[in-house]
């Protein structure tokens, strides 16, 4: 199609960590917290906004286009290899902005929530985001237009 364009709007990775300790460590800093408050606003701790989470993963921490969510339901309490891990959700203003660099935006965002060491890290979904519609301004002064072939000069 001419004049359209595809990009990656949300890219989602697994983090396969096996431990509930991060959970436990973001939990622990919004006890006493109002929970309809941290579902309906969340709280700002140590440069991340924490809310409520979802589909399962209890904990969500927002910061900069990237959303980091945590489950209790580790591998000693799924299975070994069945824990839920980290979820990250990554907008497209952060694969924008780390674009050349984003397996160390991402590894650096880990950190940051506490993450030690190295876990495997999977890509589970990617939305894309496709624009197909000119806009008016081009569609009425035919710069988006074919030539005409009766029209071109030989």
């Amino acid at each position: 199609m001419e004049n359209s364009s595809i990009s990656i709007d949300t890219l989602h990775l697994n983090v396969r960590y096996p431990n509930r300790d991060i959970y436990a460590k973001w939990r622990q800093r919004t006890e006493g917290i109002n929970f309809s408050r941290l579902k309906k606003y969340g709280v700002l701790v140590d440069g991340f906004v924490v809310s409520t989470g979802k589909a399962g993963y209890k904990i969500s921490l927002s910061q900069n286009n990237a959303r980091i969510y945590l489950t209790d339901r580790d591998d000693d309490i799924a299975g070994n290899g069945l824990g839920g891990g980290i979820w990250i959700k990554l907008g497209s203003k952060f694969l924008i902005e780390h674009m050349n660099n984003l397996h160390e935006a991402v590894i650096d965002l880990l950190s940051k929530i506490g993450v030690q060491g190295n876990y495997p890290i999977h890509i589970t979904r990617i939305d894309i985001a496709m624009c197909v519609i000119r806009s008016m301004a081009a569609s009425e002064s035919g710069a988006s237009r074919p030539p005409n072939p009766e029209h071109v000069d030989h």
